[in-house]
């Protein structure tokens, strides 16, 4: 059983109360956003927008890695999926995510 009188309480009628509850706002508070899932030509295609597929395995690691991070930022894609599609190691992936992860560490800063 629920208890609406405090509720009401702070409207002057149920109709109040309905308006307000059906009033647009743009809280995010509960809102869950799943995230988008490409398919693997749809990957592809942004990938191909951000880089040449086949001149991946050509460029410096710095640059590499960056363009890496950029298509996994933009597409949210897993390490497998991205492996898989631009024909890149997934060690590879595995590894920049531990290296980001060691950067954002507070215990990396601390003196070994």
């Amino acid at each position: 059983m629920i208890e609406s009188t405090f509720v009401l309480d702070l409207f002057k009628d149920i109709k109040q109360f309905e308006m307000f509850m059906n009033e647009y706002n743009e809280d995010k508070c509960l809102a869950y956003n799943p995230p988008k899932r490409y398919t693997d030509k749809e990957l592809q295609e942004i990938a191909s927008s951000l880089v040449t597929i086949n001149d991946l395995g050509t460029l410096d690691i710095e640059t590499r890695n960056k363009v890496l991070k950029d298509i996994k930022e933009t597409t949210g894609a897993s390490n497998r999926q991205l492996s898989r599609v631009l024909n890149i190691g997934r060690g590879i992936l595995d590894s920049m995510k531990q290296q980001m992860a060691n950067k954002t560490s507070p215990w990396h800063a601390l003196p070994s």
